[in-house]
């Protein structure tokens, strides 16, 4: 049986794999005492949030479920009819034509993407066809949900299909083929910027995302925008392959129990990947989505746009109970590897907030755009104003001198000509990249990045810092003592 929750039985060991998703309450059905037993033994043991007198003395499963979901608003119970439709919510197999479809800004349905090595590739769809109809039955008026429904049905049975592109109508005769649907979607938005979208994460988002990272570098990929918005979450190693894959090896999350800190997931699978990463969320993101988003943030790998995400930073167990019915309820927590606790900060805030949804992605575009145009490699050289970004010259208004054996930079106009935004507020430089921060306390003399600060130096109403504090802000520095040169290269 396919499952993508952890499952506890009073038969078997501890399972494998954690869930963390939203559900809806579903109906309770006829149970035994037995299951109600099970019930609060595992409640005792295992709930994240303990047990207590009421869960102790229910009399029957309604009374134990009213009385857990009072302390865990994600227990959720289901009868052996509704597990099994659980189970096979998560089996992406399906018999259609391999297409994913959305609805456009006119209220068609319109296809969202073409899976690879379908009867809809093969048939030459397009991202942008308008679904006109499906064996004779018009889909104006129809979500795409109910499309998607039409396109389903048995293996080699025979359909026809009308899209509709730049004003004509074709029809295409095609059969079902049986599919493993990704949760995963992707295309390059113009010859630089590549866009994902995670619908869910399963158990091979990981693999899809490795997969799709080296078919869109093949395609030129400069940039990538990420979507997770209305992503609800899924298998949580997947999410930490992500993290890995697009950020950095080691650990990704935390897992903590009710009695602390129990493990750890560690990422081997990163491989570099030196591209500007923007990720749109929303108040829908959440569990796995926003795990991902944080530690993305947390190693100021990718600008995060959109609007506060859900904050479900707790994962979930299913205890299979011995009538076959089920009892869903909160297991742990996880904690991000910069110890951001999603559920106590009530989500993950964006870098940028955008409430506006056409917003968000014009936005993100807009500040991929300007990362591709930034240079990557800055020399300056002791006691010049001559410098050079990427090999072109520029002036600097301040020489970079040494003092003590350190080498310092004139902190304003190096921060700006890479990139960063400044503001002035009561004696402070504010400045912010996308992904990082660093305040310049000129009063104070000291520079701050996160938990990193540094004395700095103040010379001719010029702040100045020290060229190894770059380091902090996500650069690598390099000296030559021949030339008296020093090179700073995101």
């Amino acid at each position: 049986m396919k499952h993508t929750a952890k499952r506890l039985t009073a038969l078997l060991p501890l399972l494998i794999i954690v869930l963390s998703l939203l559900f809806a309450p579903a109906a309770l059905a006829n149970t035994t005492i037995s299951d109600l037993q099970t019930a609060k033994i595992y409640a005792r043991l295992y709930s994240f949030y303990g047990s207590n007198e009421e869960i102790e003395s229910a009399k029957d499963m309604a009374s134990l479920v009213a009385a857990l979901a009072k302390i865990d608003p994600y227990s959720h119970y289901l009868s052996a009819a509704e597990l099994a439709a659980f189970d096979q919510s998560f089996d992406p197999n399906y018999t259609g034509i391999g297409v994913a479809l959305e609805k456009n800004a006119a209220g068609e349905v319109v296809i969202k993407a073409v899976y690879a090595n379908s009867p809809a590739a093969t048939a030459g769809f397009l991202r942008g066809d308008i679904m006109y109809s499906v064996d004779g039955k018009p889909t104006a008026g129809k979500a795409p949900d109910e499309v998607a429904a039409m396109l389903r049905g048995e293996k080699r049975q025979l359909l026809t299909v009308e899209i509709k592109r730049n004003g004509y109508v074709v029809k295409y005769e095609m059969q079902r083929k049986d599919m493993a649907a990704p949760s995963i979607v992707y295309w390059m938005l113009d010859q630089n910027t590549a866009y994902v979208l995670i619908e869910r994460f399963n158990v091979p988002t990981g693999q899809e995302i490795s997969a799709a990272m080296e078919y869109l570098t093949g395609l030129g990929m400069k940039s990538l925008l990420l979507d997770l918005r209305d992503c609800p979450g899924g298998v949580m190693q997947a999410a930490g392959m992500t993290a890995g894959i697009l950020g950095e090896d080691g650990p990704i999350y935390f897992n903590v129990g009710r009695d602390g800190y129990e493990s750890f997931y560690n990422s081997k699978d990163h491989s570099p990947c030196d591209i500007p990463i923007a990720v749109l969320v929303n108040e829908q993101t959440a569990s796995a989505a926003e795990m991902l988003a944080a530690v993305l943030q947390d190693t100021h790998r990718a600008m995060i746009i959109g609007s506060p995400t859900y904050g479900k930073g707790v994962f979930q167990s299913m205890l299979v109970l011995p009538s076959g019915a089920g009892l869903y309820f909160t297991t742990g927590k996880y904690v991000t590897r910069g110890f951001q606790d999603i559920s106590e900060l009530h989500g993950v805030t964006p870098d940028l907030l955008v409430r506006d949804a056409a917003a968000q992605q014009t936005q993100a575009l807009a500040w991929l755009d300007k990362q591709q145009a930034l240079a990557k490699n800055f020399v300056f050289t002791l006691g010049s104003y001559n410098a050079q970004a990427d090999g072109a010259a520029f002036s600097l208004s301040h020489r970079p001198f040494s003092s003590n054996g350190s080498s310092y930079l004139p902190a304003n106009e190096t921060l700006k000509k890479m990139g960063w935004e400044l503001h002035y507020y009561q004696n402070c430089w504010y400045g912010f990249n996308g992904t990082r921060r660093i305040i310049i306390d000129t009063a104070g003399k000291e520079a701050v990045s996160g938990n990193k600060s540094t004395a700095i130096l103040i010379s001719a109403n010029t702040a100045y810092l020290p060229a190894s504090f770059f380091r902090n802000l996500g650069y690598s520095v390099s000296w030559d003592g021949a030339s008296q040169a020093i090179t700073v290269s995101r």
